[in-house]
């Protein structure tokens, strides 16, 4: 495998382009917490970035050991959810998950217990996209169907 093909493997899985930078220059230190690939040759660095240090270094001799090695790091995290709504009314989070479904948009939807206001949240979560690709989501959704508090508490 080769850095192209594993860029291309990644998008396809649904990785978000946050998780992870591949690149020859010095601008992974841009890139807050995510895995590093800074390619060679002659060598090969594998690194996860976070607060502007390169952390966990390996090296290696070849390119398809690299992306072999970074994607089996970014295998073991899996593609990150992106949250585009947090809404307290149960039935206007059941009724944005069935449009986001129905716009074959795969969603998915947990809760968590606010501790501060004794409410339960729903959250609905895209799989593997960047921040402005969720707000993107919301296009894809029929007028009408949008509860108010998209993106935000209710």
């Amino acid at each position: 495998m080769n850095v192209g093909d594993l860029v291309e493997r990644l998008r396809r899985e649904g990785y978000a382009d946050d998780q992870y930078w591949i690149g020859s220059d010095d601008t992974w230190w841009r890139h807050d917490e995510c895995h590093c690939l800074r390619l060679g040759p002659p060598v090969w660095e594998l690194f996860y970035s976070e607060r502007g240090q390169a952390n966990s270094k390996t090296r290696f001799d070849n390119e398809g050991t690299a992306a072999a090695e970074l994607y089996r790091v970014l295998q073991h995290f899996g593609p990150r959810r992106r949250r585009v709504a947090s809404l307290t009314d149960k039935v206007r989070a059941q009724r944005l998950l069935q449009a986001l479904l129905a716009a074959n948009v795969e969603a998915t939807m947990d809760t968590d217990f606010i501790q501060n206001f004794s409410k339960v949240r729903y959250r609905i979560f895209v799989p593997g996209v960047a921040f402005h690709e969720a707000l993107d989501v919301r296009a894809r959704v029929p007028p009408g169907w949008i509860p108010r508090g998209w993106g935000g508490e209710s």
